[in-house]
């Protein structure tokens, strides 16, 4: 995680069926929160993310500045 926080030209991050869960949204989180972050295409499709995944993800978004596209379905 320390790496990607790091990281100011990722763009598009597919973490689709990773099963990443609550605790993989909040890394994600954190990320999508820096400064540094400059993703603009995020897919987590089928992670079991949880509500508690969705709400650390949808915290994150109001204050992220790049994100412009976000796949969350079937979690």
């Amino acid at each position: 995680m320390e790496h990607l926080l790091e990281n100011t030209t990722l763009k598009v991050l597919d973490l689709n069926s990773n099963e990443i869960s609550f605790r993989g949204c909040e890394a994600i989180a954190k990320y999508l929160k820096s400064d540094n972050c400059s993703l603009e295409s995020l897919h987590l499709a089928n992670n079991k993310c949880s509500d508690y995944g969705a709400k650390a993800i949808a915290q994150a978004i109001a204050v992220n500045k790049s994100l412009i596209h976000l796949d969350m379905s079937y979690n």
